[in-house]
């Protein structure tokens, strides 16, 4: 269950919102603090690792993951200063975007949040992430229709187990609060599902013949339908970091 909040249409800040997908999300939505078995997927030692293949290349897109392991860590402004920096560089750099937003959405800048989530859309439109973390602002703002747009289109781009039930509308001018965890995207069913091992080994293939990029794009569309495949991040890693 996610954490109740204090009143009616206020984010809890406390710590940030993940998607349980992973880097590249899909669209389960969870709530993370410093100490909590997410927060600690970054240990310190990886974390001084970006750090320092950061500071050696500060125009990669290896800012996003420093980004997104000082959000862990409960250092909201800091993340979103990373992101702002990165971006400058990697202006089309989707990623950068979606952290950016979950950067400023745990630090309580709602509308900001809101513009960078909208940018995600203008560079991904059917990023299921985005517009999941868009359906949660509009509810969240009191826009139940607005809400229910954003899920509609999650249900096209990703229909595998997404309810798409109306949004509850407020009443008496109660803003609403949080999308309850019943709204969410499943794992494709075993007919559908990547064969991870199969499809990383292929994505180091092109990487080893000089095919960076196709490995890259092969490696990050595994990681945002299948984040736990064995040595998909470690490959995204290692790409970004050789660019």
């Amino acid at each position: 269950m996610l954490p109740s909040l204090s009143e009616p249409g206020q984010i809890d800040s406390s710590g940030p919102f993940l998607y349980n997908r992973g880097f590249y999300g899909s669209f389960t939505l969870t709530h993370a603090i410093a100490g909590s078995p997410a927060a600690s997927r970054h240990d310190q030692a990886e974390r001084d690792r970006l750090e320092r293949v950061w500071a050696k290349n500060p125009t990669s897109t290896v800012f996003a993951r420093l980004a997104d392991a000082y959000l862990e860590e409960g250092r909201h402004e800091e993340a979103a200063e990373i992101c702002l920096r990165g971006l400058r560089y990697r202006p089309a750099y989707v990623a950068g975007h979606f952290i950016l937003g979950r950067s400023l959405l745990a630090a309580g800048k709602e509308e900001a949040a809101r513009d960078a989530f909208l940018k995600v859309l203008r560079l991904d439109r059917d990023h299921p992430a985005a517009l999941g973390q868009l359906a949660t602002l509009a509810r969240t703002m009191g826009d139940a229709e607005m809400a229910d747009s954003y899920l509609s289109q999650v249900a096209v781009v990703d229909p595998l187990e997404v309810d798409t039930s109306p949004v509850p509308r407020a009443s008496d001018g109660e803003r609403i609060g949080i999308l309850e965890p019943s709204v969410e995207v499943g794992r494709p069913p075993d007919s559908q599902e990547p064969k991870p091992f199969a499809t990383v080994t292929l994505a180091r293939l092109y990487a080893d013949q000089g095919h960076c990029q196709e490995a890259l794009d092969l490696a990050t569309w595994l990681a945002r339908y299948d984040p736990d495949a064995e040595g998909v991040q470690e490959l995204i890693f290692e790409l970004e970091a050789a660019r």
